[in-house]
């Protein structure tokens, strides 16, 4: 179908406005559905157009369909009008777009001396995420006994409940359950605690029009 059929078809079905509703992200362009409304503002259903939308729309519309670990994709509608002096088509889209932030904070574990002390001698480094145990790097060889095991077990219960529990301050979106958390290269002691940072994934939205 070309412009000037896709005008008469328009005109010939008394049509006031076209409404393309959309989601799109995750690298392709997700559910899109067509809406035909009529002068008296009842839907009327013609494939023909609609199929000549379908192409037309990506000519004239911008879709960000592809994420980049920060940019998620976008919902909206597109609405398509007929300019009556020009003959043609006008396309207006209003959208919001899913932004992924990341947010890091201090996460401070409170420790037993006998804990402390095995960190102290033994760790360089822990970290771990959302979904995994606590990993502990060692500074050194040695051998593990069964009170280092049970020692362990529980810092490891700490760590893991503390970073579970956190909620980062003055986010302005959706946290995410998913999380990082490390300590520096060398862990931090500073009294009973230990120092880590907790990196926190959150969704934010903006607005937009074309």
């Amino acid at each position: 179908m070309e412009l000037k059929e896709a005008i008469a078809r328009w005109k010939e079905l008394n049509l006031n406005r076209v409404i393309l509703t959309f989601n799109c992200g995750g690298d392709n362009m997700g559910d899109m559905d067509w809406e035909l409304y009529d002068n008296t503002d009842n839907t009327v259903i013609d494939g023909d157009l609609v199929d000549y939308f379908d192409t037309e729309v990506f000519k004239h519309v911008d879709f960000y369909v592809n994420s980049d670990g920060h940019y998620m994709g976008e919902a909206g509608t597109v609405t398509v009008e007929l300019e009556g002096e020009e003959d043609d088509f006008s396309y207006s889209k209003d959208a919001m777009s899913d932004y992924e932030e990341q947010i890091d904070s201090d996460l401070i574990v409170e420790l037993t001396d006998a804990e402390l002390a095995f960190v102290k001698e033994y760790v360089s480094n822990i970290n771990g995420t959302q979904d995994e145990d606590v990993n502990f790097n060692y500074s050194k060889d040695f051998i593990m006994t069964d009170e280092m095991v049970e020692l362990e077990d529980s810092i490891g219960e700490k760590i893991y409940n503390t970073a579970s529990e956190f909620t980062p301050e003055d986010i302005d979106g959706d946290i995410s359950d998913w999380y990082t958390y490390e300590t520096s290269d060398t862990v931090e002691i500073k009294d009973n605690t230990i120092s880590l940072i907790i990196t926190n994934s959150y969704y934010t939205q903006t607005g937009s029009e074309w």
